[in-house]
Protein backbone atom coordinates (compact mmCIF):
# COMPACT_ATOMS: atom_id res chain seq x y z
CA UNK A 1 0.00 0.00 0.00
CA UNK A 2 1.34 3.29 -0.99
CA UNK A 3 1.77 6.42 1.36
CA UNK A 4 -0.70 8.40 -0.78
CA UNK A 5 -3.19 5.49 -0.38
CA UNK A 6 -2.94 5.84 3.18
CA UNK A 7 -3.10 9.24 3.42
CA UNK A 8 -6.10 10.97 5.35
CA UNK A 9 -7.17 14.91 5.24
CA UNK A 10 -8.97 16.33 7.02
CA UNK A 11 -12.22 18.60 5.91
CA UNK A 12 -10.80 21.88 5.00
CA UNK A 13 -13.69 24.32 3.40
CA UNK A 14 -13.03 25.55 -0.31
CA UNK A 15 -14.59 27.05 -3.08
CA UNK A 16 -15.77 25.09 -5.62
CA UNK A 17 -17.38 25.91 -9.46
CA UNK A 18 -19.48 23.54 -10.96
CA UNK A 19 -20.92 25.06 -14.87
CA UNK A 20 -21.83 28.38 -13.51
CA UNK A 21 -22.70 28.31 -9.71
CA UNK A 22 -20.46 28.65 -6.91
CA UNK A 23 -20.29 26.90 -3.44
CA UNK A 24 -18.88 26.15 0.09
CA UNK A 25 -18.33 22.62 1.01
CA UNK A 26 -21.03 22.17 3.89
CA UNK A 27 -21.10 20.13 6.93
CA UNK A 28 -23.86 18.59 9.25
CA UNK A 29 -25.95 21.25 10.52
CA UNK A 30 -25.08 23.93 8.22
CA UNK A 31 -28.20 25.96 7.18
CA UNK A 32 -28.89 26.31 3.22
CA UNK A 33 -31.16 27.47 0.72
CA UNK A 34 -31.74 25.63 -2.67
CA UNK A 35 -31.47 27.69 -5.63
CA UNK A 36 -33.59 28.62 -8.30
CA UNK A 37 -34.60 25.96 -11.16
CA UNK A 38 -32.91 28.26 -13.84
CA UNK A 39 -29.96 28.73 -11.06
CA UNK A 40 -29.71 24.69 -11.05
CA UNK A 41 -30.39 24.06 -14.73
CA UNK A 42 -27.40 26.15 -15.32
CA UNK A 43 -25.17 23.36 -14.02
CA UNK A 44 -26.43 20.37 -15.50
CA UNK A 45 -25.83 18.42 -19.18
CA UNK A 46 -28.15 17.03 -21.68
CA UNK A 47 -29.04 14.52 -19.53
CA UNK A 48 -30.13 16.84 -16.37
CA UNK A 49 -27.25 16.02 -14.52
CA UNK A 50 -24.17 17.14 -12.55
CA UNK A 51 -21.11 14.73 -12.48
CA UNK A 52 -23.34 11.75 -13.08
CA UNK A 53 -26.15 12.91 -10.07
CA UNK A 54 -29.58 13.78 -11.60
CA UNK A 55 -31.76 16.56 -10.62
CA UNK A 56 -35.24 14.87 -10.21
CA UNK A 57 -38.70 16.77 -11.40
CA UNK A 58 -39.47 15.86 -7.57
CA UNK A 59 -36.82 18.13 -6.07
CA UNK A 60 -38.57 21.06 -7.85
CA UNK A 61 -40.83 21.53 -4.93
CA UNK A 62 -37.85 22.95 -2.85
CA UNK A 63 -36.23 25.34 -4.99
CA UNK A 64 -35.61 28.35 -2.85
CA UNK A 65 -36.69 26.94 0.35
CA UNK A 66 -34.32 26.86 3.42
CA UNK A 67 -33.40 23.15 5.48
CA UNK A 68 -30.41 22.04 7.53
CA UNK A 69 -27.69 19.96 5.58
CA UNK A 70 -28.36 16.12 7.56
CA UNK A 71 -25.10 14.23 6.02
CA UNK A 72 -21.85 15.05 3.80
CA UNK A 73 -21.93 12.03 1.71
CA UNK A 74 -18.14 11.75 1.04
CA UNK A 75 -18.86 8.24 -0.08
CA UNK A 76 -21.94 6.00 -0.07
CA UNK A 77 -22.52 2.08 -0.55
CA UNK A 78 -24.29 1.35 -4.01
CA UNK A 79 -25.90 -1.89 -4.91
CA UNK A 80 -23.59 -4.43 -6.42
CA UNK A 81 -20.71 -2.22 -6.08
CA UNK A 82 -19.70 -1.17 -2.43
CA UNK A 83 -18.51 1.50 -0.76
CA UNK A 84 -18.10 4.60 -3.34
CA UNK A 85 -16.91 7.90 -3.34
CA UNK A 86 -19.50 10.53 -3.75
CA UNK A 87 -17.88 14.40 -4.06
CA UNK A 88 -19.50 17.32 -3.69
CA UNK A 89 -22.96 16.10 -2.53
CA UNK A 90 -25.04 16.48 0.83
CA UNK A 91 -28.41 15.35 2.11
CA UNK A 92 -31.20 17.61 3.43
CA UNK A 93 -33.05 17.47 6.63
CA UNK A 94 -36.26 15.02 6.11
CA UNK A 95 -36.20 15.07 2.19
CA UNK A 96 -36.97 11.91 0.66
CA UNK A 97 -38.47 11.09 -2.79
CA UNK A 98 -41.79 11.15 -3.22
CA UNK A 99 -41.97 8.90 -6.74
CA UNK A 100 -44.10 11.17 -8.75
CA UNK A 101 -42.54 11.89 -11.56
CA UNK A 102 -41.45 8.24 -11.35
CA UNK A 103 -44.88 6.28 -11.74
CA UNK A 104 -45.13 6.11 -8.05
CA UNK A 105 -41.98 4.62 -6.44
CA UNK A 106 -42.41 4.35 -3.06
CA UNK A 107 -38.91 3.05 -2.33
CA UNK A 108 -38.56 7.07 -0.46
CA UNK A 109 -35.04 7.52 -1.26
CA UNK A 110 -32.99 9.84 0.60
CA UNK A 111 -32.77 12.76 -2.43
CA UNK A 112 -28.76 13.63 -3.03
CA UNK A 113 -28.22 17.57 -3.26
CA UNK A 114 -25.38 18.64 -5.11
CA UNK A 115 -23.85 21.40 -3.00
CA UNK A 116 -23.65 23.63 -6.38
CA UNK A 117 -27.57 23.31 -6.13
CA UNK A 118 -27.13 24.63 -2.79
CA UNK A 119 -25.96 28.26 -1.17
CA UNK A 120 -25.39 28.59 2.17
CA UNK A 121 -27.60 31.02 4.26
CA UNK A 122 -26.77 33.05 7.44
CA UNK A 123 -30.45 34.67 7.87
CA UNK A 124 -33.59 32.39 7.91
CA UNK A 125 -35.81 34.89 8.49
CA UNK A 126 -35.29 36.30 5.32
CA UNK A 127 -38.40 36.27 2.82
CA UNK A 128 -38.19 33.23 0.63
CA UNK A 129 -40.26 32.74 -2.65
CA UNK A 130 -42.35 29.12 -2.75
CA UNK A 131 -42.48 26.93 -5.46
CA UNK A 132 -45.44 25.15 -6.43
CA UNK A 133 -45.97 21.85 -4.68
CA UNK A 134 -47.14 20.10 -7.87
CA UNK A 135 -45.23 18.67 -11.22
CA UNK A 136 -45.41 21.56 -13.89
CA UNK A 137 -44.77 21.14 -17.53
CA UNK A 138 -41.06 22.38 -17.53
CA UNK A 139 -40.50 19.42 -14.47
CA UNK A 140 -41.75 17.19 -17.09
CA UNK A 141 -39.09 18.19 -18.88
CA UNK A 142 -36.48 15.93 -16.93
CA UNK A 143 -36.12 12.70 -18.14
CA UNK A 144 -37.55 9.79 -15.39
CA UNK A 145 -36.76 6.94 -18.39
CA UNK A 146 -34.02 5.93 -20.98
CA UNK A 147 -35.77 2.93 -22.07
CA UNK A 148 -39.14 1.35 -21.91
CA UNK A 149 -39.60 -0.56 -18.66
CA UNK A 150 -36.27 1.36 -17.81
CA UNK A 151 -36.24 4.09 -15.46
CA UNK A 152 -33.69 6.67 -14.57
CA UNK A 153 -33.26 8.31 -11.41
CA UNK A 154 -30.54 9.53 -8.87
CA UNK A 155 -30.87 5.31 -7.53
CA UNK A 156 -30.23 4.03 -11.10
CA UNK A 157 -27.30 6.34 -11.65
CA UNK A 158 -25.23 6.18 -8.53
CA UNK A 159 -22.91 3.75 -10.76
CA UNK A 160 -22.07 6.69 -12.59
CA UNK A 161 -22.51 9.23 -9.90
CA UNK A 162 -20.34 7.40 -7.72
CA UNK A 163 -16.30 7.20 -8.13
CA UNK A 164 -14.06 3.49 -7.13
CA UNK A 165 -12.68 3.69 -3.68
CA UNK A 166 -9.90 1.38 -3.05
CA UNK A 167 -10.58 -1.11 -0.06
CA UNK A 168 -6.97 -0.42 1.22
CA UNK A 169 -7.50 3.05 1.99
CA UNK A 170 -7.76 4.81 5.33
CA UNK A 171 -10.73 6.63 3.94
CA UNK A 172 -12.89 4.04 3.26
CA UNK A 173 -13.15 3.49 7.50
CA UNK A 174 -12.82 7.23 8.08
CA UNK A 175 -14.67 9.06 5.62
CA UNK A 176 -17.89 9.48 7.64
CA UNK A 177 -15.71 10.76 10.51
CA UNK A 178 -13.92 13.27 8.92
CA UNK A 179 -17.13 14.48 6.86
CA UNK A 180 -18.71 15.87 10.22
CA UNK A 181 -21.13 12.82 9.72
CA UNK A 182 -20.17 10.80 13.30
CA UNK A 183 -18.27 11.37 16.50
CA UNK A 184 -15.17 9.10 17.17
CA UNK A 185 -17.11 6.87 19.11
CA UNK A 186 -19.11 5.74 16.41
CA UNK A 187 -16.36 5.77 13.67
CA UNK A 188 -14.43 2.90 15.84
CA UNK A 189 -17.80 1.06 16.08
CA UNK A 190 -17.88 1.33 12.73
CA UNK A 191 -15.16 -0.04 11.64
CA UNK A 192 -15.22 -2.79 14.58
CA UNK A 193 -18.20 -4.03 14.27
CA UNK A 194 -17.27 -4.67 10.19
CA UNK A 195 -14.52 -6.58 10.89
CA UNK A 196 -16.21 -9.04 13.34
CA UNK A 197 -18.61 -9.64 11.00
CA UNK A 198 -16.40 -10.31 8.21
CA UNK A 199 -14.44 -12.67 10.37
CA UNK A 200 -17.40 -14.11 11.56
CA UNK A 201 -18.75 -15.05 8.64
CA UNK A 202 -15.45 -16.66 7.01
CA UNK A 203 -15.29 -18.97 10.42
CA UNK A 204 -18.87 -20.14 10.78
CA UNK A 205 -20.97 -18.94 8.26
CA UNK A 206 -23.73 -16.72 6.75
CA UNK A 207 -26.23 -17.91 9.47
CA UNK A 208 -23.43 -16.40 12.40
CA UNK A 209 -24.40 -12.83 11.60
CA UNK A 210 -27.76 -12.86 9.85
CA UNK A 211 -30.83 -15.16 10.24
CA UNK A 212 -31.04 -17.76 7.84
CA UNK A 213 -33.94 -20.95 6.96
CA UNK A 214 -34.72 -23.98 5.85
CA UNK A 215 -38.09 -23.04 3.53
CA UNK A 216 -37.57 -24.02 0.07
CA UNK A 217 -40.62 -21.79 -1.30
CA UNK A 218 -40.98 -19.03 1.77
CA UNK A 219 -44.03 -17.96 3.08
CA UNK A 220 -46.50 -14.66 3.47
CA UNK A 221 -48.74 -12.95 5.55
CA UNK A 222 -50.59 -9.89 5.10
CA UNK A 223 -51.30 -7.74 7.65
CA UNK A 224 -52.78 -5.26 5.45
CA UNK A 225 -51.31 -2.84 7.58
CA UNK A 226 -51.60 1.33 7.01
CA UNK A 227 -49.44 4.53 7.80
CA UNK A 228 -49.50 5.30 11.38
CA UNK A 229 -49.91 1.35 12.53
CA UNK A 230 -47.57 0.11 15.58
CA UNK A 231 -45.97 -2.96 14.98
CA UNK A 232 -43.29 -4.98 16.83
CA UNK A 233 -40.32 -6.74 14.83
CA UNK A 234 -40.44 -10.61 15.35
CA UNK A 235 -37.20 -12.41 17.45
CA UNK A 236 -34.82 -13.75 15.03
CA UNK A 237 -35.92 -17.12 15.37
CA UNK A 238 -39.25 -16.10 13.87
CA UNK A 239 -38.00 -14.59 11.32
CA UNK A 240 -35.54 -17.11 10.43
CA UNK A 241 -38.45 -19.57 10.17
CA UNK A 242 -39.30 -17.42 7.40
CA UNK A 243 -36.46 -17.62 5.17
CA UNK A 244 -34.43 -19.38 2.62
CA UNK A 245 -30.36 -20.87 3.63
CA UNK A 246 -29.36 -17.63 1.77
CA UNK A 247 -31.43 -15.51 4.93
CA UNK A 248 -34.19 -13.84 1.60
CA UNK A 249 -38.12 -13.92 1.82
CA UNK A 250 -39.82 -14.43 -1.78
CA UNK A 251 -36.64 -12.36 -3.21
CA UNK A 252 -36.08 -9.68 -0.48
CA UNK A 253 -33.41 -10.27 2.41
CA UNK A 254 -33.43 -10.17 5.64
CA UNK A 255 -30.04 -8.13 5.92
CA UNK A 256 -27.75 -8.27 9.08
CA UNK A 257 -28.29 -3.93 9.45
CA UNK A 258 -31.81 -5.20 10.26
CA UNK A 259 -31.00 -7.18 13.48
CA UNK A 260 -31.15 -4.76 15.84
CA UNK A 261 -34.47 -3.95 15.38
CA UNK A 262 -35.73 -6.73 16.28
CA UNK A 263 -38.24 -6.96 18.92
CA UNK A 264 -38.98 -3.09 18.87
CA UNK A 265 -41.76 -1.37 18.33
CA UNK A 266 -42.10 1.10 15.63
CA UNK A 267 -44.46 3.13 13.23
CA UNK A 268 -45.47 2.25 9.97
CA UNK A 269 -44.41 4.89 7.28
CA UNK A 270 -46.04 3.35 4.17
CA UNK A 271 -46.66 0.45 2.58
CA UNK A 272 -44.29 -0.68 -0.71
CA UNK A 273 -45.88 -1.65 -4.03
CA UNK A 274 -43.94 -0.09 -6.42
CA UNK A 275 -39.89 0.01 -6.36
CA UNK A 276 -37.51 1.16 -9.04
CA UNK A 277 -34.58 -1.68 -8.77
CA UNK A 278 -31.35 0.39 -8.19
CA UNK A 279 -29.26 -1.89 -10.47
CA UNK A 280 -31.46 -2.78 -13.58
CA UNK A 281 -33.64 0.32 -13.05
CA UNK A 282 -36.87 -1.87 -13.76
CA UNK A 283 -39.94 -1.27 -11.52
CA UNK A 284 -40.32 -4.18 -9.14
CA UNK A 285 -44.19 -4.75 -8.10
CA UNK A 286 -43.91 -5.60 -4.55
CA UNK A 287 -46.47 -7.12 -2.15
CA UNK A 288 -47.12 -7.40 1.86
CA UNK A 289 -44.22 -5.21 2.79
CA UNK A 290 -43.80 -1.91 4.41
CA UNK A 291 -41.49 0.72 5.60
CA UNK A 292 -40.73 1.47 9.26
CA UNK A 293 -41.02 5.28 10.24
CA UNK A 294 -37.18 6.05 11.08
CA UNK A 295 -36.45 2.55 10.45
CA UNK A 296 -33.06 3.30 7.89
CA UNK A 297 -29.65 1.58 7.30
CA UNK A 298 -26.95 2.83 9.15
CA UNK A 299 -24.47 0.91 7.24
CA UNK A 300 -22.88 -0.07 10.67
CA UNK A 301 -21.63 -3.98 8.92
CA UNK A 302 -19.91 -1.97 6.40
CA UNK A 303 -16.60 -1.47 6.63
CA UNK A 304 -17.05 2.99 8.03
CA UNK A 305 -20.72 3.21 7.72
CA UNK A 306 -23.06 4.88 5.34
CA UNK A 307 -24.94 8.13 5.80
CA UNK A 308 -27.55 7.13 2.37
CA UNK A 309 -30.40 6.35 4.92
CA UNK A 310 -32.00 4.44 2.89
CA UNK A 311 -34.86 2.50 4.34
CA UNK A 312 -35.06 -1.21 5.51
CA UNK A 313 -38.14 -2.82 3.50
CA UNK A 314 -40.12 -5.35 6.12
CA UNK A 315 -42.14 -8.55 4.88
CA UNK A 316 -45.43 -7.87 6.71
CA UNK A 317 -44.83 -11.72 7.98
CA UNK A 318 -42.06 -10.13 9.96
CA UNK A 319 -44.24 -8.00 11.58
CA UNK A 320 -46.87 -8.52 14.50
CA UNK A 321 -49.55 -5.54 15.33
CA UNK A 322 -48.65 -3.98 18.56
CA UNK A 323 -50.55 -1.09 20.94
CA UNK A 324 -47.86 2.22 21.11
CA UNK A 325 -45.03 1.88 23.13
CA UNK A 326 -46.04 2.94 26.73
CA UNK A 327 -44.77 6.31 27.97
CA UNK A 328 -40.49 5.94 28.45
CA UNK A 329 -40.69 2.52 26.62
CA UNK A 330 -37.34 3.31 24.19
CA UNK A 331 -38.69 3.12 20.37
Amino acid sequence: MSAKQLEVEEYVPVQQVHRGATHVSLRRGDSVRVRSLEQIMATLDDQGTLEGLPFMPEMNQFCGKDFIVSSRLEKTCVEGLGARLLPNTVTLDGLRCDGAAHDGCQRACTLLWKESWLEPITNTKEQVSASASKLSDRDKAFPTVTAPGKYFCQSTELAKATQYLCPLTFKRCTAEYFAGNIGLRKSIHYVWVPLVTKIKTKVFGRKSVQPVGHARQTPSESLGLKPGDWVEVKSLDEIAATLDPSGFNRGLEFSPQMKPFCGGKYRVRGRIERAILEQTGAMRVMKDTVLLENVICDGHTILGGCSRAIHHYWREIWLRRSSPPARGEEI
